[in-house]
């Protein structure tokens, strides 16, 4: 409906494109032309007179000339309605997202798929209306001209052509189901695709590669199966529309043969045939107005199925400016579903003004759903939820856009010094600005890519109390940090910064030696607020860890900028510069020759090229011939002689002979077309096959560094709209090109034989038309590469919207970054557009070229036939000008054809490219050690250094350390030390690497990337889940039995929650988002335990979760990983308090490496300033 009203509001315009197409297909009028000057040339063969000659021709080159401006008024009405009717419907789309509740049902896959793919099929869709009624205009208007010029055996032709029809739309109906599901298999693809880019780190430290490359084969192969049925249903309905024409002329000529009817002169025969072939070049619309018609269905289904999606229905009240509570909550129960349980119940809450009030509580208590029942995320089943107008909020996983850091802390505000700077300070940010190249005016990445989940989480906080509200929302914001910096946040921007503004603060936090300093205490448990106050006070006291103390100012002031997940601070800042970033820009690469033979070579192979090419040109030597036998059967009927050096009489036998000849052209058309069309179809899932899958594998064989400096929509270009391209337009335009241009070289040979001044005239317009080319090639591929250029930051916003909705929405910032997505949305359809117009420039000029082409024939014939000694009969002046009539269009669209095609092959020189220049890690090639050879499970570094690329500093220096088997090590140091860089070495996600590392008793220089990575078991900082099920996040490789699996969910405490999900088979949406995220850390620590390695790496795992949870799985850890090796990083310190070893990391450097006991001994040490800070 959306569609088809969008079209009333162009409906001058929609109107417009079917009359100009009729009249740009003014080649059946050109027939009647061809009976003239037939029957007047060659009439008892006297010539008429040459200025009779001479109008014949003008009139030839009016009524072409006309037909090229007809159709380039089509194409630009069509295109004009399709780019609005485009830019319609993502608008609606980017308005649905931001309505949509908390993101849910907007998988960045999808929504990805629906404004690049869906959005273009649209534009491709304008022309189906007129592709869809010209065709049958035509067909009546060939009844009506046929009856008048050879009576009713004419009915037998058009009725064979009319008789298509029905066989044409069943085919389309089965184009379109088959189009509906290659678009389902292709958005499962892009959304699994999606999910592994922004989950690749994990996928290479768990060695998951071949796992989900395996799941995308999977994918890939339903969507090729999908798209190879629909690509040979259309090929078929090509072939079939090619020798349409030539069934109806020999079924019709010989039923009046053998009925012994009289038979029409030469001039009326062959205006039939061209009367035909024009019908037919209508009905070849007919397949690609199908096409057209089924992208549209299936855009039109996308965008309804996503533009019904639940919306969020806003159920917070706004409290006034002089109320007293900036937000509460009354006896309200409230769920993230509306058909799901309740998630919080019998709540009761308030926050006055200036109060600081703490949420505390076990995971999954419901701590972060009463931030999503404020922020409008949830179901209000019943009670009240008001707040004040105006309120900022950081969540847990903080979500920043691509920009610099001052403008995610400004957020679209005014730049104000003094608080900028306060807030800042505050907020700790001042050292990394220092350490930045460009300070604060750093481009931070899509969502912070490079950046630690500290500095991340301090610029979400900055930009919550850059705002100045009246509450201040904060979700467990100090978990990310070391000790000694959420000491100063709590001081200097909690305690003292918001409270001179008389801001409210409502916090969540596991950090329970700030509780007691909070003015009110709310306790959570299973989604109800059990406890409130002073008795929450008391527990958390008792709670709380014995070393705490005050911090050392001298310690504050130093670089506390915590390392980056991926780098350096140093190397990865420089990386993160605007500048370096447009220099990282990809140039996308034309097509070359070498593309081509790559695709032939590496993905069909040259024998099934050069079968598809050998049957095409079996096909247009049949379906071309025929004219030829026609006119030859015609001279043998007549008496006359054949045509010209052909032989004697004797050689053509009688009329069963000619019967033969076309059974035989009729079993060759039709078999050829059947081989061909298969042949091309195998061929082009083979090449897209190759194309995808080689860029997937490279990808996940390429090195960490790329993925932190390339936007994620960049890389998804190349895997959804490039890809399609390959699939869905180029390899149609290829095949027409073959039809159009082995057609037009077999005409202008058969044309040259009884005209041979033709030649020089075709070689002449060849050059013009090449000299036309040459601009137009340049122009089609400096548009096509910027429109392809151009989609890359137009999808990395569409991405980063989905993410960010909450921040978004509590923010206010709507209406902005639905212009911004505007703003590219534009740049990209000028770019679109202005490709459209080169394509267009090119095909007019083509046109008029192949007019001039087409006129000269028609003088050529007149003068070879006016002397007394010519040779050419009406046969053979019937046949020229029969083929005459298709050169016109013949001509341009081949010379069309090959320029659009090259440049729309910029999409797949662009995959080729990214696969080529891929920055692959080290060959995968496995050394596998006899089982005697690993004799100890330990960690050696022996003289170890690390740089992140081997032109920067080294972030590791000259480690040497020996973590014995079955060792618990704890990894403290201040922030910046070096603590992640050292898991970065044993992963091996970096190759500049010196010295040595020996794991399980071998060095990792024998062994390969895969064996060593899964030796190793990681509980990340940030829980990564999969959109799947539980058994294929905890197992993808699939090594478990379902017994083990549940065994280490029900250790980890999870067996409950995974029984509420449907146990094993239950789903996970995309990032476990239907768990907490402390029960998401617990699911990440059950899956490391069945691995079953014996080393064990934890990156701050229970920064997430409160202390008895953090007590729980240290006992865990303790019990079922006894005789394993583990190594922890810790901002905690009393989680590694009781562990064998505590190594001590300062600016890269082992500082301290010895027991706890042995370093607290030392009160000049870094550990034990630490433990009494």
């Amino acid at each position: 409906m959306i569609i088809f009203n969008y079209y009333s509001l162009q409906n001058s315009r929609a109107v417009q494109t079917p009359i100009l197409e009729l009249q740009g297909n003014d080649t059946i009028i050109d027939s009647t032309y061809l009976n003239t000057t037939v029957d007047e040339v060659f009439a008892f063969q006297t010539l008429p007179s040459f200025y009779h000659g001479l109008l014949i021709a003008l009139l030839l080159f009016v009524m072409d000339a006309l037909r090229c401006f007809c159709y380039t008024s089509v194409f630009s009405v069509a295109y004009r309605v399709g780019q609005r009717l485009r830019a319609g419907i993502n608008g609606l789309i980017i308005n649905k997202v931001i309505r949509l509740k908390g993101g849910k049902g907007a998988k960045s896959g999808e929504l990805l798929n629906i404004v690049s793919a869906d959005g273009d099929r649209l534009v491709d869709s304008a022309r189906a209306i007129g592709a869809a009624i010209v065709p049958l205009l035509g067909i009546i208007l060939c009844w009506i001209i046929g009856y008048f010029v050879i009576g009713w055996p004419s009915l037998i032709g058009n009725g064979i052509i009319t008789i298509s029809i029905p066989m044409f739309l069943f085919a389309g109906k089965l184009m379109v189901k088959f189009r509906e599901e290659g678009s389902a298999a292709s958005g499962k693809r892009i959304e699994l695709l999606s999910e592994i880019l922004a989950s690749i780190r994990l996928l290479k430290m768990f060695a998951w590669e071949d796992s989900f490359l395996k799941s995308v084969k999977k994918a890939r192969k339903e969507e090729a199966h999908s798209y190879f049925k629909m690509n040979t249903s259309l090929i078929i309905l090509f072939g079939i529309n090619t020798i349409i024409a030539s069934l109806a002329s020999i079924v019709t000529f010989s039923s009046m043969y053998f009925l012994e009817m009289e038979m029409p002169s030469p001039a009326k025969v062959f205006m039939m045939i061209s009367m035909w072939n024009a019908v037919a070049s209508l009905l070849r619309m007919v397949p690609l107005g199908l096409s057209a018609l089924a992208n549209l269905k299936t855009a039109v289904t996308n965008c309804a199925a996503f533009l019904e999606t639940e919306e969020l229905v806003p159920y917070v009240q706004i409290s006034g400016n002089n109320d007293e509570h900036v937000a509460e909550i009354t006896n309200a129960d409230l769920s993230w579903n509306s058909d799901g349980e309740s998630a919080l119940r019998e709540i009761n809450l308030c926050v006055r003004k200036g109060e600081v009030v703490c949420l505390t509580g076990a995971v999954g208590c419901g701590k972060s759903s009463i931030f999503g029942a404020l922020t409008n995320q949830m179901v209000l089943r019943k009670g009240t939820v008001r707040i004040s107008n105006d309120v900022s909020y950081a969540p847990q996983e903080p979500w920043l856009m691509a920009g610099t850091v001052q403008e995610n802390i400004l957020f679209g505000l005014e730049y104000d010094f003094s608080w900028y700077k306060s807030v800042t300070e505050s907020c700790g940010l001042l050292p990394d600005f220092e350490q930045f190249d460009q300070g604060d005016q750093t481009c931070v990445g899509q969502e912070g890519v490079a950046l630690s989940g500290g500095q991340r989480a301090r610029i979400g906080l900055a930009r919550a109390i850059y705002r100045k509200p009246a509450l201040v929302i904060l979700d467990d914001p100090l978990s990310a940090v070391d000790r000694h910096v959420a000491k100063l946040i709590w001081n200097s921007a909690i305690r003292e910064l918001l409270r001179d503004q008389d801001i409210s603060v409502l916090m969540a936090t596991h950090q329970l030696i700030f509780i007691p300093e909070a003015d009110r205490i709310y306790h959570m448990d299973n989604g109800r607020i059990t406890e409130t106050g002073r008795t929450v006070e008391k527990r958390s006291k008792n709670l709380s860890c014995t070393n705490t103390g005050k911090i050392d100012g001298r310690k504050i002031m130093e670089p506390y900028s915590e390392e980056p997940s991926t780098d350096d601070p140093r190397e990865g800042d420089a990386l993160l510069k605007s500048k370096k970033q447009k220099e990282m820009e990809e140039v996308r690469p034309s097509a070359s020759l070498e593309v081509y033979s790559h695709l032939i070579m590496k993905g069909s192979g040259l024998g099934l090229f050069l079968f598809m090419l050998f049957t095409q040109i079996l096909i247009v030597v049949f379906v071309q011939g025929t004219i030829y036998w026609i006119g030859i059967w015609m001279s043998f009927i007549r008496g006359d002689l054949p045509f010209v050096g052909l032989g004697n009489e004797s050689v053509w036998l009688n009329n069963n002979f000619y019967m033969l000849g076309f059974l035989i052209a009729g079993l060759g058309v039709i078999l050829g077309t059947l081989a061909k069309s298969v042949a091309f179809s195998i061929m082009i899932k083979r090449v897209v096959d190759e194309l995808i899958m080689s860029l997937v594998s490279g990808l996940l064989n390429t090195k960490q560094r790329f993925f932190d400096v390339k936007p994620k929509g960049e890389i998804m270009a190349r895997l959804s709209k490039d890809a399609e391209e390959v699939e869905t337009y180029i390899p149609f335009l290829i095949d027409n090109f073959f039809i159009s241009g082995i057609i037009l070289v077999f005409i202008t040979v058969f044309v040259s034989i009884s005209l041979p001044w033709f030649v020089l005239a075709f070689i002449v317009a060849t050059i013009a038309a090449f000299t036309v080319c040459r601009s137009g090639c340049q122009a089609m591929d400096y548009f096509k590469r910027a429109d392809l250029l151009s989609r890359s930051p137009w999808y990395s916003h569409t991405i980063s919207v989905i993410s960010g909705l909450p921040i978004i929405r509590v923010f206010k910032r709507e209406v902005e970054v639905i212009n911004k997505f505007y703003e590219l949305h534009d740049q990209n359809s000028l770019f679109f557009y202005l490709f459209f117009c080169s394509s267009r420039w090119l095909t007019t000029r083509c046109d008029m070229i192949s007019v001039l082409l087409t006129s000269s024939i028609g003088l050529f014939l007149i003068f070879s036939a006016s002397g007394p000694d010519s040779k050419i009969t009406p046969d053979i002046a019937g046949s020229i000008l029969a083929m005459t009539l298709q050169i016109s269009a013949l001509f341009q669209m081949t010379f069309r054809l090959a320029v659009e095609a090259n440049s729309r092959m910029a999409s797949a020189s662009s995959i080729l490219h990214y696969t080529k220049n891929l920055p692959l890690e080290q060959s995968d090639d496995p050394i596998n050690p006899k089982s005697d050879e690993i004799v100890t499970s330990s960690i050696i570094f022996n003289n170890v250094s690390l740089r992140y690329r081997r032109e920067l500093p080294r972030v590791l220096r000259n480690l040497d350390i020996v973590i014995s088997k079955g060792e618990n090590v704890g990894v403290v140091g201040r922030t910046g030390s070096g603590k992640s860089s050292l898991f970065t070495a044993l992963f091996h996600l970096s190759d500049a690497i010196e010295g040595e590392i020996i794991i399980n008793g071998r060095s990792t220089k024998n062994a390969s990337l895969s064996e060593l990575r899964k030796s190793l078991a990681l509980i990340p900082q940030d829980p990564t889940l999969f959109g799947g099920t539980i058994r294929f996040n905890m197992d993808p490789e699939d090594k478990n039995t379902d017994k083990e699996l549940l065994d280490s969910l029900k250790t980890c405490g999870l067996d409950k929650k995974i029984e509420m999900l449907g146990g094993l088979n239950g789903v996970l949406e995309r990032g476990g988002t239907n768990l907490s995220v402390g029960e998401r850390q617990l699911f990440c620590m059950a899956r490391a335990m069945v691995r079953k390695t014996n080393i064990l790496l934890l990156d701050e795992a229970t920064a997430s979760v409160d202390g008895d949870y953090d007590a729980n799985i240290q006992k865990v850890l303790r019990r079922e990983f006894q005789n394993t090796t583990v190594v922890t990083i810790a901002h905690r310190l009393n989680t590694i308090e009781d562990y064998d070893r505590i190594l001590v990391m300062d600016d890269g450097e082992v500082a301290e490496f010895d027991t706890p006991a042995k370093l607290l001994e030392n009160e000049n040490g870094i550990y034990y300033s630490m433990v009494n800070a």
